[in-house]
């Protein structure tokens, strides 16, 4: 009799219940303001259904009811419940369905995904991480920013207020005067976090309804209204900065102001590189010692005669090993090592990483990195932080000591090489861009430059210089007749 009661309360409770799939229509008693549910359609196992005068759907989904509303009219609604029943009829989770994260948990997943899956470079994940650190230190800044989901357009706003109160070291120094972040640094943390919540929609760890709240922010106006300015030497200023360096310093940075290179670029340069006989040289990767382009393709450079010279004291009488060593390794501080071959060098390199492997059998890909710079240190290969803090120190010398970046000379070559009139398609060449536009970026013109551009349009062939001067004589005429048609007052 128990049962019998509580099967008669069970169907009684499920007759009154409404049902998204039934035809009835359902209305609550007079005076209500309950709206109707009337069904429209059934596609598979999803429900349309009319609510007021909207349009929702009805399924289920890991055994749970779902009802989402459609905004659009029957067709979107058709549409959408098409879609929703592919997912379902292969039994896979509907698109509206997420599940969501941490927001740590999602930057370390992201992290991982980027080294393991998309195999960027150690250097490249870094970066990316260093950038998301700013990120977490503002989460972590407000208590009701747990989840991926709770981001919202707004919180980007106040994110970009406090990066633009932030300030740091510059240039990575541990110690030193601070300063606000640059325009540029700033951007490049918002698109970092960009592709961090792209990833995060993939994995479904965001609302179907929402979109990144960091792609409506205008990131590329504010990479288009960065101020381009570098602290830049003069021509003057330069050739005082070159005979202020000793004569390490010299080769090191008058290479790099030659050529336009970047700091790692030459501080991995191998004997091998250079092609005397061919008067050329080979900026490419060196995978053994975890080190690639920036661009990931390698290119020449010319080895002009005045230059030669320096390129053959620089090797001596050395097979293989870096082309620039160390001050303690150039001056007999430390033993200098000396290869036969490439591949001997190489195999030294392998050989020295599984004898300071310290037992492990595995090494993750940071702690393979750190090792690998350490033996490459030992060989006599240049720090970058050392080049910048020379070309500091020479700067200061001079009276510059505002000048600060060594990547600085590289700008200056694409400068001079602009002025000069040479071909930006060569210049893009020589520093390695992949695109005219970053050359451009890199080229900074003058006011004499811009001078003697403007000077030339005038005395060129169009006459504007004849035109100027018949038009400033006519109006000395006119003010030497008195028929000024100025107003006087006295």
């Amino acid at each position: 009799m128990v049962m019998a009661k509580l099967t008669q309360s069970k169907s009684q409770g499920t007759a009154n219940k409404p049902h998204a799939g039934s035809s009835v229509k359902r209305q609550k008693a007079k005076g209500s303001d309950r709206t109707r549910y009337i069904k429209v359609a059934r596609l598979g196992k999803v429900t349309i259904y009319r609510r007021g005068r909207s349009y929702w759907i009805y399924y289920r989904d890991g055994g749970k009811s779902i009802r989402k509303k459609v905004d659009g009219n029957l067709a979107t609604a058709r549409a959408t419940a098409s879609h929703v029943n592919v997912y379902l009829e292969q039994g896979r989770s509907s698109p509206f369905s997420f599940q969501t994260k941490p927001i740590a948990q999602v930057v370390k997943d992201f992290l991982e995904h980027c080294r393991d899956v998309r195999a960027l470079r150690i250097r490249s994940v870094r970066r990316y991480r260093a950038a998301l650190e700013h990120f977490l230190d503002f989460v972590n800044s407000k208590p009701h920013l747990c989840n991926i989901d709770q981001v919202k357009e707004s919180t980007v706003d106040e994110f970009v207020r406090y990066l633009r109160k932030k300030e740091r070291v510059r240039n990575g120094d541990k110690t030193g005067s601070k300063g606000k972040y640059k325009t540029g640094g700033i951007v490049f943390i918002l698109s970092t976090c960009r592709t961090l919540f792209n990833y995060a929609r993939k994995c479904r760890l965001l609302s179907p309804y929402e979109e990144n709240p960091f792609s409506s922010f205008p990131i590329e106006k504010m990479r288009t209204r960065q101020s381009s300015s570098v602290d830049l030497l003069n021509g003057s200023e330069l050739s005082e900065f070159f005979k202020a360096c000793d004569d390490w310093q010299f080769s090191l940075l008058f290479i790099l102001s030659l050529y336009g290179m970047r700091a790692g670029e030459l501080a991995h340069m191998l004997i091998s590189d250079v092609d005397l006989s061919g008067e050329r040289f080979f900026v490419r990767a060196k995978p053994v010692m975890l080190w690639f382009t920036k661009t990931s393709r390698e290119r020449v450079l010319p080895i002009i005669p005045q230059v030669k010279p320096l390129f053959e004291k620089l090797i001596g009488d050395r097979k293989e090993g870096f082309l620039f060593l160390s001050r303690l390794h150039t001056e007999g501080q430390r033993e200098t090592y000396s290869f036969g071959s490439r591949a001997k060098m190489e195999n030294c390199i392998s050989t020295m990483v599984d004898e300071l492997k310290d037992g492990k059998s595995s090494l993750s890909d940071e702690e393979l990195f750190n090792l690998t710079k350490r033996i490459l240190h030992r060989l006599g290969k240049v720090r970058e932080d050392k080049i910048r803090l020379e070309f500091m120190d020479v700067a200061s010398q001079i009276g510059r000591s505002d000048v600060t970046m060594v990547h600085s000379l590289r700008h200056m070559f694409a400068t001079l090489a602009e002025e000069n009139g040479l071909n930006p398609l060569t210049v893009q060449t020589i520093l390695g861009h992949s695109r005219l536009e970053m050359t451009r970026y890199y080229t900074h013109t003058g006011l004499e430059a811009k001078k003697s551009a403007v000077q030339d349009l005038l005395m060129g062939k169009n006459g504007l210089d004849q035109i100027l001067s018949g038009r400033l004589a006519s109006t000395d005429d006119t003010l030497s007749d008195g028929t000024s048609s100025g107003t006087s007052v006295s």
